[in-house]
């Protein structure tokens, strides 16, 4: 994705934390509906909605998916660091259980990195620095 193309997304919380709204920095429409005491949580940069959606929920914790919105399966081979990283998906940490096990407090992947450090990237870092799927098994 060339900067130039590249569409500026905001999230915005509002009500305590109990909802959002998610929407391109240029659509003031969107903007002018926000409450008074919404606030700033996060942005990113896509190419279309949809990868901006995927990224959200990256963010957000509720999805945990490569940036064409295809599910992050354990066994895939994936880089991470802009390609300085391979590592295998080991697991995929999303229940209360698994956040104990591992000593995490948020959603995201276990990785197996060469030749047997485990790597933990939080959904929220995924969001700005995706997986990149080099092969499935």
């Amino acid at each position: 994705m060339s900067e130039s193309s590249a569409i500026r997304y905001e999230l915005w919380r509002e009500n305590e934390g109990n909802s959002y709204s998610f929407f391109p920095e240029s659509n003031q429409s969107a903007r002018r509906l926000l409450l008074a005491s919404a606030e700033l949580v996060w942005w990113c940069e896509a190419s279309s909605w949809d990868e901006a959606l995927v990224k959200k929920d990256l963010f957000l914790g509720l999805k945990i998916a490569y940036q064409d919105g295809s599910k992050v399966m354990v066994g895939d081979l994936v880089s991470v660091e802009s390609g300085q990283v391979h590592a295998t998906v080991f697991e995929i940490v999303t229940t209360e259980e698994q956040f104990q096990e591992w000593g995490v407090e948020l959603p995201g992947v276990m990785l197996r990195c060469e030749p047997s450090d485990l790597l933990y990237l939080p959904t929220k870092s995924l969001a700005n620095e995706p997986l990149q799927l080099l092969s499935r098994p």
